[in-house]
């Protein structure tokens, strides 16, 4: 595996997953828009990307994605309940849905990383708690003794 290319990206912040299309009559006409929150996030996983891989050459095989959502723990949680989550015993089990959180990645590094995110051939999508928020974005070319070996280590 070591010849093949991967990507490592940090996305600081709140995780946030993608949002549905909105719809706007204008006059006989329904136009149908992507939400300025959902245009903003992926605008900030491609400027992030680019900031990182200044020279990429965009990947034009199968590909594994992964994707790691951590997400602050609630204010109101007990020490003992704030450990836990910390801890990973207790996961985020609220919106963003997880298949949300995958495809607004997949849609911001469309033509950025690779050239067509149905070369996905495997996605994953965790939900984690953190002190810090972020998103971890993790993505291989496909090769089937790699991935074998990180579902042992149980990474995907």
């Amino acid at each position: 595996m070591s010849s093949n290319r991967s990507i490592e990206l940090v996305v600081p912040g709140k995780p946030m997953g993608k949002q549905r299309p909105k719809f706007a009559r204008m006059g006989k006409f329904t136009k149908a828009y992507t939400p300025k929150e959902t245009v903003a996030h992926e605008t900030q996983i491609k400027e992030r990307f680019a900031a990182t891989y200044p020279n990429w050459e965009l990947l034009d095989t199968g590909l594994i994605l992964l994707v790691k959502a951590y997400f602050v723990p609630p204010k109101g949680a007990s020490q003992k309940k704030l450990a836990a989550m910390l801890e990973g015993r207790i996961r985020p089990e609220k919106i963003p849905d997880w298949d949300n959180l995958g495809k607004i990645v997949s849609d911001a590094l469309n033509q950025v990383a690779y050239t067509d995110d149905k070369l996905i051939v495997t996605g994953t999508t965790e939900k984690w708690y953190d002190m810090r928020p972020r998103m971890e974005i993790y993505i291989w070319e496909w090769d089937v003794d790699f991935f074998r070996s990180k579902q042992k280590e149980r990474l995907l």
